[in-house]
């Protein structure tokens, strides 16, 4: 979906596989934090990408902070984490 977003074809496969890539992505940045001891007070993520950090489990019991980029794509995800997180932003109008 991120290489390919209009093509119906491409949609499913590549959403399914990007959906797996970036789970995998926010699953090691938060294993980086609690390996590094790094103790944040924040956790800004940013668009359906970064979605699974704002419900799963935080370091140090962070707040979460959520940036809607593009309503477009992961819908699911980005209402999933702006219901998780404590506050909820957009870049556009």
């Amino acid at each position: 979906c991120l290489l390919v977003p209009l093509n119906p074809a491409c949609r499913a496969t590549c959403c399914a596989l990007c959906m797996r890539r970036f789970g995998f992505f926010c699953g090691a940045a938060v294993e980086y934090l609690r390996v590094r001891n790094v103790q944040p007070n924040i956790l800004h993520c940013h668009d359906w990408q970064s979605a699974p950090v704002a419900w799963g489990e935080r370091p140090n019991n962070a707040k979460a902070v959520f940036t809607i980029h593009n309503l477009n794509y992961g819908a699911d995800l980005v209402g999933r984490a702006m219901a998780a997180s404590e506050v909820a932003t957009t870049v556009s109008p």
